[in-house]
């Protein structure tokens, strides 16, 4: 068991390090924490299903989930953000039935955004300057998010042990299969990228706009509308 916390510990503790970027320490509340805690003894009570006949099913459905958790955790020792990942992945998505000339006006409706944002300008097509920009801002509105501040409190915080780190994973776990039913065109890239086990930190921001990918042709002041909203949510 020691070798396992001391792994999950440190999984999470790499995801934590993503997430933060210099936001202030933030007081963690009580029910946040126990509803952490909670979803992580019921998590490892079904984990110990392997022990009973008939529930082997399960036992190997959670252990599945792990795995596929620390594959995401895995991609920040390569050096990269699956949290942007996941947003850059979404907004492509967002604009792939938008033509050169559609991109050019969302480009117009978005430049006071991304001025008064500090957006950086770079260097590219039009296609990759908005992904560009607007992932960032994005990303910096998710990690004000109580979630990100969950994981970023509860990551580096070697109290949290085994069970409340288990929490993490259900919510994960949890989260990856609203949008496994909700949106399948996202799931299966993200599944794909072995990313879909981080959609939950990014889900209270990007779970309303949904509805904006894998369906017909949105137009641009919708498009707008949902960075719009994903920005500043």
């Amino acid at each position: 068991m020691n070798n396992n916390n001391d792994e999950l510990n440190n999984a999470l503790y790499r995801v934590a390090l993503v997430l933060d970027k210099g936001l202030e320490s933030t007081r963690e509340l009580a029910a946040g924490y126990v509803e952490t805690m909670g979803l992580g003894f019921d998590r490892s009570v079904r984990n110990l299903s392997y022990f009973f006949d008939g529930y082997e099913d399960v036992y190997e459905n959670i252990k599945y989930e792990d795995d596929r958790f620390f594959l995401m955790v895995k991609e920040t020792f390569k050096g990269n953000n699956p949290i942007r990942a996941i947003i850059i992945r979404y907004l492509e998505h967002l604009f792939t039935n938008l033509n050169d000339d559609e991109m050019n006006n969302l480009k117009t409706l978005l430049r006071g955004v991304f001025l008064t944002s500090g957006a950086l300008v770079t260097t590219g097509g039009v296609r990759v300057y908005i992904v560009t920009a607007a992932s960032e801002l994005i990303y910096n509105t998710v990690l004000r998010n109580a979630i990100a501040h969950k994981l970023i409190r509860g990551g580096g915080n070697i109290a949290m042990a085994f069970v409340g780190g288990y929490g993490i994973i259900e919510m994960a776990s949890q989260a990856k299969e609203r949008l496994r039913y909700s949106n399948p065109t996202l799931y299966y890239d993200l599944v794909l990228m072995n990313l879909e086990m981080g959609y939950f930190i990014v889900e209270p921001n990007i779970s309303k706009w949904l509805y904006m990918i894998g369906s017909e042709k949105k137009s641009v002041d919708e498009v707008y509308r949902a960075i719009n909203g994903l920005i500043y949510n």
